[in-house]
């Protein structure tokens, strides 16, 4: 199996620990390569649109504001991990809160470390195996009676997950629409649901969109547009359109 290259980017203020994490990834981690470094959010933003990273190490601590304020410039969770690293242990909870993969508290440990980009490349490699390959080797589990535990305050609904149409997220929220046209709003990211309903043949065409294919009436490709049996349209991102293309059958793309 061919390995899977990380892409980093390391955001940091202070060089020499910009410099360390770098040294002990050189060392002790492969197939990891630093792409770039900064030395604030603002800058750290740009660099991730320019490179397109697999992985961000984000400190806490950083001048114009602390690294949470990256997730500002995101309407919804972004595509790459995040592993946060911090002399501080008091902002855990909240790095949890944004679906970070770890929370290194410096000096970082080397098995901490490679432990978390073990994480990260995991993750990688169970997306890459479920999503890109042709519909049919993709493992899936039957959806006729397969049901989802949806918490909604005190009270735990148990939805069969063929009604489930499309999934949409909006930072730390999720609603939920249903074949019956009703939908209901939960407190978790759409990657929760990503990686709960994947081997039930859904499908995430966009970082804001998982949708069930079972579920699809028509791709109109050119426009990057689905047609869901609810008549609902759903955007398609650039990266995903071929993906989706190969798993769709002719019939169904327009």
């Amino acid at each position: 199996m061919i390995p899977i290259v990380l892409k980093v980017i390391i955001i940091e203020d202070e060089k020499r620990n910009a410099d360390a994490l770098i040294t002990l990834i050189n060392e002790f981690c492969e197939d990891v390569i630093v792409v770039a470094t900064a030395e604030n959010v603002k800058d750290g933003y740009k660099a991730i649109k320019t490179h397109l990273p697999d992985l961000v190490f984000l400190d806490v601590e950083l001048p114009g504001g602390n690294g949470f304020t990256l997730f500002d410039y995101y309407d919804n969770p972004p595509e790459f991990s995040v592993i946060f690293t911090t002399a501080y242990s008091e902002y855990a909870i909240q790095a949890f809160d944004v679906d970070a993969v770890d929370y290194l508290t410096k000096p970082i440990g080397i098995q901490k470390l490679k432990r978390a980009i073990k994480r990260v490349r995991d993750a990688k490699e169970k997306d890459l195996a479920t999503k890109n390959l042709p519909p049919e080797k993709k493992t899936t589990v039957d959806n006729t009676e397969s049901r989802i535990p949806i918490s909604t305050g005190n009270t735990i609904i148990y939805q069969k997950i063929n009604n489930i149409i499309r999934c949409h997220g909006d930072n730390n929220y999720t609603t939920i629409y249903f074949d019956n046209k009703s939908k209901i709003v939960i407190s978790k990211t759409l990657k929760h649901y990503d990686d709960e309903l994947i081997k039930h043949n859904f499908f995430r065409c966009h970082k804001s969109h998982l949708i069930n294919l079972n579920k699809v009436k028509k791709f109109y490709h050119t426009e990057r547009i689905l047609l869901m049996e609810d008549d609902s349209k759903v955007e398609v991102s650039t990266r995903k359109k071929e993906i989706l293309m190969k798993i769709l059958k002719g019939d169904d793309v327009l």
